[in-house]
């Protein structure tokens, strides 16, 4: 396994999107999101859910275009 640091996913923000994808699969519970330098939480009534055999985190809202999105987590 690999840790992560820092994987820069605000290409991805556009406003509208809420799915983000990340580069490549993660273990579960390794990962950390970051929206602006503030650590997000997990769970449905949070700030987003994660999918790790799927690569992907999805956010309950959309993200606002211009803001910086960053996740660190561990490789599976």
């Amino acid at each position: 396994m690999v840790v992560i640091v820092g994987e820069d996913l605000t290409t991805q923000v556009d406003g509208i999107q809420t799915v983000f994808i990340i580069s490549g699969k993660f273990a579960p519970n390794t990962e950390a999101v970051y929206l602006n330098g503030l650590r997000q939480y997990r769970g449905e009534k949070n700030d987003y859910v994660p999918y790790p055999a799927e690569g992907k985190i999805k956010f309950n809202s959309s993200i606002q275009k211009g803001d910086c999105l960053i996740v660190d987590y561990t490789d599976k």
